[in-house]
């Protein structure tokens, strides 16, 4: 990469390094946004300053190809969305290449797992804020209409008394159901619906992480007494930070790409899309009366679905509120599901995790396949945890430990 820039007679070419930087940081932006890597100046090889002519300078040909797709076209759409409005696109780059950077310097210690999450916040909340007047225009405009055509149909105004009326009422309405100022889930989901990203599954992650980032930005107690692997090398915040930076990431992407006007990404957040967890009044709907939903069996649970219910979305609910999903509820609830799942290498990573739960059952039948399954799974080492006795730390630090499981491990 050739970057070119002046500097004064009196300045050495060391001053070249100061001059270039905005430049180069604006560079690695856009080129890290495509390729999906976070470059820094780190990743430099090598380099030199040279003075050269201002006659000697020209430009090479624009191209980007990735793994033999031509990229070219949309890096031009953001080199002229960057001419028109710099600071924002530059802002929005920087902001996800550098919480993309965390989280690979994070290893698999979330030792910045807190930082890139607000990081990744920054990127929605600079989105929302520029469409957030629109939102604000669309919902003021809403309540005249609704206003207006309740003094026309039930008080029969004429146009003068309906105005003044209209006015003098707005504005009282106006206070009522929106407030001096929108919540930022409302902003969030404004946008993502005009760009065609919303959805109940969509919703309920934007909920769910809203909440995580005001746990860390607003600051808590992060004391805990038992941890699970991998091993922190500082208290945090999001327990739940690995599951969510991954859906973070993409969904970002995926917003820059729309304000930009690129389609990249698109594939990559269609994906996770599918993976998102089911919102939780979903669950409870179908744990109530699971013959609501017949396209559910022993086979599309075992899969992603159209209600994203699965066994893996299952036991995180419940992990995250037994209270809510108790044991006996899943019992009673599926049962012949349960027993009739079929456990191989593809089915195993959620089997065994709501086995390990289900070993508690006061159902027999239901133990009994649970066991059946865990003693399966654990020959064939089939379990998505470096090792069996990982699951239990985990559900230990989670307050749910299993009392079969934990006799299990110790014989």
């Amino acid at each position: 990469m050739d970057c070119i820039t002046s500097i004064e007679e009196h300045e050495g070419p060391s001053e070249i390094n100061r001059y270039n930087r905005a430049s180069i940081l604006t560079v690695l932006g856009v080129v890290s946004f495509f390729v999906g890597i976070p470059l820094t100046v780190y990743h430099k090889t090598e380099g030199r300053d040279t003075i050269i002519e201002e006659n000697s300078i020209y430009n090479k040909p624009l191209k980007l190809v990735i793994e033999n797709e031509d990229y070219t076209q949309q890096l031009k759409s953001v080199l002229e969305k960057l001419e028109s409005d710099e600071e924002v696109v530059v802002s929005l780059l920087d902001r996800w290449r550098k919480a993309n950077y965390l989280v690979n310097e994070s290893v698999d210690a979330n030792l910045y797992h807190d930082e890139a999450i607000l990081s990744y916040f920054h990127i929605i909340e600079l989105i929302c804020e520029i469409y957030s007047k629109g939102l604000r225009v669309d919902l003021e405009e809403n309540i005249r209409d609704y206003v207006e055509d309740f003094y026309k149909k039930n008080f029969f105004f004429n146009e003068n008394q309906l105005e003044s009326q209209v006015n003098s009422v707005k504005k009282v309405f106006t206070e009522v159901l929106i407030g001096r100022d929108l919540a930022l889930s409302h902003k969030i989901k404004f946008v993502l619906n005009k760009f065609n990203m919303l959805n109940p599954f969509v919703e309920y992650f934007i909920d769910s992480v809203i909440k995580m980032r005001n746990a860390i930005a607003h600051g808590r107690f992060t004391y805990q007494e038992k941890l699970s692997w991998p091993l922190p090398p500082f208290f945090f915040m999001s327990n739940e930070s690995f599951e969510i930076l991954g859906s973070l990431n993409f969904l970002t992407a995926r917003l820059i790409s729309c304000y930009l006007g690129i389609e990249c990404w698109k594939k990559e957040w269609e994906e996770v899309d599918k993976d998102l967890m089911p919102p939780d009044k979903l669950l409870e709907r179908f744990l109530t009366n699971a013959t609501e939903f017949p396209e559910l069996n022993c086979i599309s649970i075992n899969e992603s679905n159209q209600y994203h219910i699965t066994w893996g979305t299952i036991f995180k609910h419940y992990v995250s509120n037994p209270k809510k999903f108790k044991i006996e509820k899943i019992d009673m609830s599926l049962k012949s599901l349960f027993i009739n799942s079929t456990v191989n290498e593809s089915t195993a990573g959620d089997l065994f995790n709501i086995s390990v739960i289900l070993s508690d059952s006061k159902d027999e039948e239901i133990q009994n396949t649970a066991i059946k399954n865990i003693d399966l799974i654990v020959q064939n080492r089939w379990y998505t945890w470096s090792n069996k006795r990982d699951i239990y730390s985990y559900l230990e630090k989670m307050n749910v430990p299993p009392i079969w499981y934990l006799s299990y491990l110790k014989d």
